[in-house]
């Protein structure tokens, strides 16, 4: 297990350097820049180079990665040209927002979704399965952006019940009940799409899982049928599962960028927009590879929970 941990981890430092080589180039390569988006389209040449100039924007683009990726080994993401502070402490006030948002939707999503897919699995072809297959597919379909503004119009236009801007009621003393009425429908939206996913594939996995001979001998010898849906059946059908365990993280800080915005949170989403728009590149590039980051951890993990799920999947 250690050498595969660790060959896993020596393989994964030359695919995280060029994701940002790619990412490095792609956003200085974008039409404009800092120093357009501060002066304006009527900006003189002159200013426009001094800002540049002051910025390091004027240097060869393959001498300012150097420099990116020789800050970043030293742990600084370097200084935020729209804040002036470092990257790090603009991520560090912005995290707690989006590991709120995307902690709740994630673990709410697997479990409802798990649910509803057993609920499916145990009666196959029947209005319940047939009315919760519907029901998935149009969680699946709808955009997650899409679905919050919905709620934002029937919960908040309509009926007056939530609010939708921000996590607490500006100048009001902070309350959980107040930060749970402002956070319920971006939860909801993100955890939505989750659910139609994770039940449809709980329901295709566990179908298969309760086909197989060693359910039936299970029934056979008597055991209650709880135990051999929940202990049996439930775990086996949870081994194709995992591998969406590992892009699930990534999927839904994405996914968070969308509701973010869409609900006035002021998480990491939030920020990597309002950077882009800026032309921020040290906070761009350090969201970039923050993501880069989760989608090779989470893939890592995925790996390692195989052997956890299954006994039989031994590394070497």
């Amino acid at each position: 297990m250690q050498r595969y941990l660790v060959k896993r981890l020596v393989g994964a430092v030359p695919l995280l350097f060029f994701i940002t080589v790619i990412s490095f180039a792609i956003i200085h390569l974008a039409p404009g820049g800092p120093a357009e988006i501060y002066l304006g389209t009527s900006a003189n040449p002159e200013s426009v180079a001094q800002i540049n100039h002051a910025l390091g924007l004027d240097q060869p683009i393959y001498l300012q990665y150097v420099k990116w990726m020789f800050a970043l080994l030293h742990g600084n993401f370097g200084t935020s040209f729209t804040t002036g502070q470092p990257v790090i402490q603009d991520i560090l006030q912005a995290l707690p927002v989006t590991l709120y948002l995307v902690g709740s939707a994630f673990i709410l999503g697997w479990l409802i979704g798990i649910a509803v897919g057993v609920a499916e699995a145990l009666k196959p072809y029947t209005r319940l399965d047939y009315l919760l297959t519907v029901v998935s597919f149009v969680l699946i379909s709808i955009p997650v952006f899409y679905l919050g503004l919905l709620l934002i119009l029937f919960f908040t236009v309509y009926l007056g019940w939530l609010p939708s801007i921000g996590m607490v009621t500006q100048g009001a003393p902070f309350s959980f009940l107040d930060l749970a009425r402002h956070m319920v429908m971006p939860v909801a939206a993100l955890t939505a799409v989750e659910v139609g996913f994770r039940a449809r594939f709980v329901r295709a996995s566990m179908l298969e899982a309760l086909s197989e001979d060693f359910i039936r001998t299970a029934r056979a010898k008597g055991l209650t049928g709880t135990v051999v849906v929940y202990k049996h059946a439930l775990r086996n059908a949870l081994l194709p599962l995992v591998t969406l365990f590992g892009l699930a993280l990534p999927a839904l800080f994405g996914g968070s960028v969308l509701i973010e915005n869409v609900f006035s949170l002021p998480g990491i989403g939030r920020l990597q927009v309002s950077a882009v728009f800026a032309r921020d590149y040290p906070t761009v590039m350090a969201v970039n590879t923050i993501a880069a980051v989760l989608v090779v951890v989470g893939n890592l993990l995925a790996d390692l929970m195989y052997g956890w799920v299954d006994p039989r999947i031994r590394y070497s």
